[in-house]
């Protein structure tokens, strides 16, 4: 069987590592190139890329009480505050529990909407196990003009749990218009 530099290079160097590609998931590639060769491959990969479909996943959305959860979880869901099945939204703390809602495309990914941390309710102390931290899967840590003590805890917890997350900053908007209010001549998108 020949064995073609690329695909062995493909199969055997750390470019697995760099897509972040599991021992068996790599061991399962390999026997389909050496059983097959790389015809087929372009459609092997394919469906392998889009198994995550088949499978649960779960997504926290977390952060300080107040910058925007609940309204970046129903943009991620296309709707708005006030249609059925969106999640609540307002000025005070209104997520009081963990609460799933499903992707409208994708029935087998649950965007949890989860308490602000840090908050009378929810000190650093009883948080991860009263929100059952290790049920997800992946964090959206969102934080408001400032990155806090908490995103630190919290992103602190996803690293040492090795679970991953991505910070987003919310508001934006509102503070690019802060500054512009106060520094007009000055102000430089």
């Amino acid at each position: 069987f020949y064995r073609d530099p690329i695909v062995e290079s493909i199969t055997t160097g750390g470019n697995f590592q760099l897509l972040d590609i599991t021992d068996d998931e790599k061991k399962q590639t390999e026997e389909f190139i050496h059983k097959n060769g790389v015809n087929g491959l372009d459609n092997y990969l394919s469906q392998r890329l889009n198994a995550w479909k088949q499978h649960p996943l779960d997504i926290a959305v977390v952060g300080s009480s107040g910058v925007g959860k609940s309204t970046f979880i129903n943009c991620l869901r296309g709707v708005e505050a006030e249609d059925e099945g969106a999640a609540n939204v307002g000025i005070v703390e209104t997520t009081n529990q963990p609460t799933p809602y499903e992707h409208p495309d994708f029935s087998n990914l649950k965007i949890w909407d989860l308490p602000g941390v840090g908050t009378p309710n929810y000190p650093h102390a009883s948080y991860l196990e009263k929100v059952q931290f290790q049920r997800y899967d992946f964090f959206l840590i969102l934080c408001r003009t400032r990155f806090t003590e908490n995103d630190l805890w919290l992103a602190s917890e996803v690293k040492k749990n090795n679970k991953r997350f991505l910070f987003i900053r919310t508001n934006v908007d509102t503070d690019l218009y802060n500054e512009y209010e106060d520094h007009p001549s000055t102000f430089n998108e």
